[in-house]
């Protein structure tokens, strides 16, 4: 689906060095659930916890603007 494998360690770094409160959006076409299936390590790694952050996912193709448009957070399991 294009993730990097490293996605979670890069989130986890980026909580790291923000303020309490603050919001990753992610912004791609795969769905919700997925993402948050792909975060999930299965490696030798521990779930990803953020303290700093809260992620949000949006569903749609970056690059198209009526995805834009319409652009707005959903959960894991892909409810608004």
């Amino acid at each position: 689906c294009g993730w990097r494998r490293d996605m979670a360690d890069m989130i986890a770094q980026l909580d790291e060095y923000v303020q309490e409160g603050s919001e990753l959006w992610l912004f791609n076409s795969v769905p919700a659930p997925k993402r948050a299936e792909l975060l999930k390590d299965t490696g030798n790694k521990e779930e990803l916890i953020t303290n700093n952050l809260t992620i949000c996912n949006v569903v749609g193709n970056p690059i198209i603007r009526r995805d834009l448009n319409r652009m707005h957070a959903v959960d894991d399991s892909g409810k608004p």
